[in-house]
């Protein structure tokens, strides 16, 4: 299953993705823009640090995580570039 990040609001480029597959009862769907830092706890939770510093500890892997920020930020500069063009 894929989980891809999907375009909540397009004027403000608010992009959530989600940590595991969107079927499953433990998936958390996380804001780009509010995310200041992840830091890998071990090979299966992940700490998310809020710009409000708030934290959460998701049951993915860092990579994983990362691997999301990664497809949603190039969503967010696919949506920024359009926009500019």
């Amino acid at each position: 299953e894929y989980k891809v990040p999907i375009v909540v609001e397009d004027s403000d480029n608010l992009i959530v993705f989600p940590t595991t597959s969107p079927l499953a009862d433990d998936c958390v769907w996380i804001s780009l823009k509010r995310i200041r830092n992840i830091y890998k706890i071990d090979n299966y939770n992940t700490k998310v640090v809020f710009d409000n510093d708030k934290e959460i500890v998701v049951p993915c892997s860092f990579r994983s995580i990362e691997n999301q920020l990664s497809r949603a930020s190039r969503l967010d500069l696919v949506l920024k570039n359009r926009k500019n063009s």
